[in-house]
């Protein structure tokens, strides 16, 4: 029974580990989408040249 606790604990320690590095990943990427949709586009549109 102590073998399979401990397999237990591992998987739940695993689990949170995931979760926590799911979580700081998602923040860390919503804080670069709020950044890139705020900066303003400073890039000239350009037009194809019609012949």
């Amino acid at each position: 029974m102590e073998i399979n606790r401990m397999v237990l604990g591992i998987i739940v320690l695993l689990v949170l580990c995931l979760v926590l590095f799911v979580v700081i990943k998602n923040k860390r990427d919503r804080k670069k989408l709020e950044n890139r949709l705020n900066e303003p586009d400073m890039r000239p549109e350009r037009h194809e040249e019609e012949e």
